[in-house]
């Protein structure tokens, strides 16, 4: 199920006239029934709300007071969530003669043709308030009070993201909360602006057009949300044209040869979701993504840190990125699979996060693995080929991104290996430097120029395997007398050529103790560290044997050259 939840405003949307129709109450009860939870957003106070519409108990929570007030009908516990009216304040409105002033728990309302009254009281007040407009109603609450923030309580209160609900109303107060809901709808009869900003308009009106509402959302579910809105920008086509792709039509697989731009790429795709906040978590055996502003990240090469210390970042929405460099791989994998089990889960059950970014995807999900999927995020899985992930992963799949020269041949080696036609490809489908070959299943493949990530991204632990570290990082290989100057520019080059110098050379370096500065400074890998003093410590080690016990635990938790020393 990919919305979990329908957030619906009162007079104008359920109601009209103040009256919620039997038929709207029997939809909105199926629509419960179904598993989803049920926000009624209003301006009105909780007294009044209950004289008009006796039946607000079927909803899980009610957000009063246009966002001042949190009521759970079960429990019948009241949270305010802003100061009191300020007395001083009310007193003044009364004797300016404002009219039909109704003072709540947080919340002062008045009528136009009051509005200048009202601002002037507030003006000379000095308080920091702010009059919001409800079809010729005047709202005056706390800065920062408004429908998205209650709904924001609201959907915490019941472990909700509000990414995972449909949001419907009508007036100029319900742009807040629309804003932040995963679909946003407008009855028939909304003012225009709420029309111009909704993902849907309906047709119908007032509780006809919540009824029609939820039995679409019953039938379509994510479907639900119109071709290209909320989805993620891809870049632009060879034509012009913008690509983007949906995020609940299948997962996707960005493909492509090592240090091509997959991971720059998937970079800009991290930013939007963060505009979006919707919830993402990155796995990140290289350590490319540590970097990204509005991401935490988790170390979990530190052998304290576990599947549960993501699953709180999860719980908190502070999209973790976890760092995963230094594990020996069959650690990795098994917690690559736990930590994808656990974002999966609580996707389910509160709809976020709604995307789960994979790097080295290979490493826990390859061919031999055979994980299943059910419910969960939009997985985007980021490998070098096709052919080294699961069959049930090829299967999730719904669109592909290729980089580079062979992005044609990388596309229909997907298709052939999930047992897909040959698709079709519009004009040239070879990629030029900074093109990447698109394809979505019943699409026809096309080239498109990626957009760039804003912030610029940063390589780390990728380029200590294969990179290069710089210069003055690089691991010289000099010998006691200083007689050779090798330089070793990541952890390949260190094996490689390590392996090609004077044993002599070899083991004054780890027994000097110059083998554990670097991977201490510059790789800042400790398991590598204690590898290294271990072996110099014991003293007794011939350079053959620890060159191949270095050579071993290097392996364990990097990703060498299929050639190299490893």
């Amino acid at each position: 199920m990919y919305f979990l939840g329908l957030a619906a405003d009162f007079d104008g949307t359920i109601a009209t006239d103040g009256k919620v129709e039997a038929a709207t109450r029997d939809a909105l009860a199926a629509l419960q029934r179904s598993g989803r939870r049920l926000i009624l957003v209003t301006g009105r106070e909780l007294g009044d709300l209950a004289t008009t519409f006796p039946d607000y108990g079927m909803f899980d929570r009610l957000v009063l007071e246009n966002g001042a007030v949190l009521h759970d009908p079960a429990s019948g516990q009241t949270r305010v969530l802003a100061p009191p009216p300020d007395p001083d304040l009310v007193q003044h409105l009364r004797g300016l003669g404002v009219e039909r002033l109704s003072v709540g728990q947080a919340i002062i309302a008045a009528w136009e043709p009051d509005q200048g009254k009202v601002l002037d009281a507030i003006r000379q007040s000095g308080l920091e308030l702010q009059i919001t407009f409800n079809k010729g109603a005047l709202m005056v609450l706390p800065t920062g009070i408004n429908k998205a923030s209650g709904l924001r309580a609201a959907a915490r209160d019941l472990n909700l993201s509000p990414s995972a609900l449909v949001g419907v109303g009508d007036a100029e107060n319900d742009h807040s909360f629309l804003a932040i809901c995963g679909c946003s709808v407008a009855v028939a009869n909304a003012v225009p602006s709420i029309k111009a900003e909704a993902d849907l308009v309906l047709g119908q009106d007032h509780g006809a057009g919540v009824r029609f509402l939820a039995e679409a959302l019953h039938k379509l579910d994510g479907d639900l949300l119109p071709a290209g809105r909320h989805d993620l920008a891809i870049g632009t086509a060879r034509s012009g044209k913008r690509i983007s792709m949906p995020v609940h039509q299948g997962n996707v697989l960005v493909v492509g040869p090592s240090q091509i731009g997959k991971s720059t790429f998937a970079t800009m795709l991290i930013e939007q979701m963060l505009t979006h906040d919707c919830g993402l978590a990155v796995l990140d055996p290289e350590g490319d993504y540590h970097t990204i502003s509005g991401t935490s990240v988790l170390d979990a090469s530190n052998p304290a840190v576990n599947v549960a210390d993501f699953e709180l970042l999860l719980a908190a929405g502070l999209n973790p990125v976890v760092v995963l460099r230094g594990m020996k791989h069959e650690v990795r994998r098994h917690f690559m699979l736990d930590a994808m089990a656990a974002a999966s889960a609580r996707r389910e059950h509160m709809g976020a996060p709604a995307f789960v970014i994979i790097d080295e995807a290979h490493q826990g999900f390859a061919v031999s693995n055979g994980v299943e999927f059910g419910e969960q995020p939009c997985v985007i899985f980021i490998t070098v080929s096709p052919r080294l992930l699961s069959a049930d992963v090829l299967a999730s799949v719904g669109t592909v991104c290729a980089l580079g020269a062979s992005a044609e041949f990388m596309v229909r080696d997907f298709c052939s290996l999930a047992g897909l036609e040959a698709p079709a490809m519009n004009g040239a489908s070879v990629p030029e430097p900074g093109e990447m070959l698109v394809w979505r299943r019943n699409f026809v493949g096309v080239v498109v120029r990626p957009h760039a990530p804003l912030q610029t991204h940063v390589r780390h632990a990728g380029k200590y395997a294969t990179g290069d570290v710089g210069d003055q990082r690089s691991f010289y290989f000099r010998g006691p007398d200083n007689r050779v100057c090798v330089q070793a520019r990541n952890l390949f080059e260190f094996l490689s050529k390590g392996d090609a110098v004077a044993d002599e050379v070899w083991t004054h370096h780890l027994h000097n103790g110059d083998v554990s500065r670097w991977f201490t400074s510059v790789i800042r890998d400790q398991a590598l560290v204690r590898v290294a003093d271990a072996i110099r410590d014991a003293g007794s080690s011939t350079a053959a044997a620890s060159r191949a016990l270095l050579r071993a635990e290097i392996a364990e938790r990097y990703n060498l050259p299929a050639d190299g020393p490893a």
